[in-house]
């Protein structure tokens, strides 16, 4: 592995947050990826929320060679979530930029140089997102077998608060922050345990301007759909009620602020609407439903049709059924010449 050589700054202009618990093989693979960088003016803090400390002090130390400077960790007695695990590392740093690696993200070596790039020349934007790959992969006797690859939203050329009201549309791997704009929010809320980040991208995106990278996926998202582990699997899965459940804490908090200040009267309307779709959408659904069992009947049907043909074919290449059908052809033809004859 080639280490980073460039000397950085003090403090240097990006802090990478790397978030992790008890899952060595992926935090090893993290310093890795993150020592391949061609910009290399960052330091890594790691945060150990809950895990084995001693894991995490021999990894840093075997990897930390690599970096430009040893990470810091911060290990947690017990686990305080995934938002206060962040908060833990930008609190720790005062870089320009920060991102959070969690340990079982990667980049492309690219990443950095690019997205600092972009916040350097475009001083108005609070944060930068690139194309995002998806990486589906598995873990098979703690080796890391990669299934699959998809380009994450293939249709996104923007970062926008339209998109952002409906879901979120980057994920920290893929997004650097300005640290200025963070520190201007009223609110982070760091006490999300999950969908932290996508309350962080909606305010900075009312905040300012969010910055998109098009062209090749410079960051990596590494999912792995069908593991049920506690250590191994993604809290996208794992966590699936909580991430619903905070999204309507989220969403019924900015309801009810906005109820308070302006009435009923625009959400009544609104969701007197979202109920008219709704129901076009169900009956929609169930016409499409029936469709579709009208089309596996027929289906079935053909498949009939079709071996009812192939058993005739086969019967009808049958040597003696052949030479049954040319004796009946000749007789048919004699006859009828017979007949033509004796007239």
């Amino acid at each position: 592995m080639v280490k980073c050589k460039a000397e950085c700054v003090n403090p240097p202009r990006v802090s990478i947050i790397v978030r992790t618990k008890d899952r060595p093989f992926f935090l090893e693979r993290a310093l890795q990826d993150i020592a391949k960088q061609k910009f290399c003016d960052f330091s890594v803090v790691i945060i150990n929320d809950g895990g084995s400390a001693e894991q995490v002090e021999q990894i840093a130390e075997q990897e930390g060679r690599y970096l430009p400077t040893r990470p810091e960790i911060f290990s947690n007695p017990t686990s305080v979530g995934r938002g206060r695990a962040w908060q833990q590392g930008f609190e720790a740093t005062d870089s320009q930029f920060f991102v959070v690696h969690d340990d079982d993200d990667t980049w492309d070596e690219d990443f950095l140089s690019e997205t600092v790039s972009y916040l350097e020349r475009n001083s108005d934007s609070v944060a930068v997102a690139t194309r995002l790959e998806v990486v589906v992969e598995s873990v098979e006797k703690n080796n890391i077998v990669e299934k699959s690859r998809w380009i994450y939203h293939p249709e996104q050329s923007v970062i926008s608060v339209t998109n952002l009201l409906r879901a979120n549309t980057t994920v920290p791997i893929a997004t650097l922050y300005r640290r200025s704009a963070v520190n201007n929010l009223s609110d982070p809320e760091v006490n999300l345990d999950v969908v932290e980040d996508w309350y962080l991208n909606l305010q900075l995106a009312c905040a300012g301007s969010f910055g998109f990278i098009e062209g090749k996926p410079l960051a990596f998202w590494h999912q792995r759909p069908t593991d049920g582990s506690s250590e191994t699997g993604n809290s996208v899965f794992l966590l699936d009620q909580c991430h619903q459940q905070n999204d309507a804490k989220v969403r019924d908090s900015a309801l009810r602020e906005y109820i308070a200040q302006h009435g009923t009267g625009l959400p009544l309307l609104i969701g007197k609407g979202t109920e008219e779709l709704a129901t076009r959408l169900d009956r929609a659904n169930q016409i499409l439903t029936s469709l579709q069992v009208e089309q596996r009947n027929i289906q079935e049907e053909l498949n009939m049709i079709r071996g009812s043909l192939q058993k005739v074919e086969s019967v009808l290449q049958n040597p003696l059924i052949v030479r049954i059908l040319k004796s009946v052809k000749s007789r048919i033809r004699n006859s009828f010449f017979y007949g033509k004859a004796n007239n």
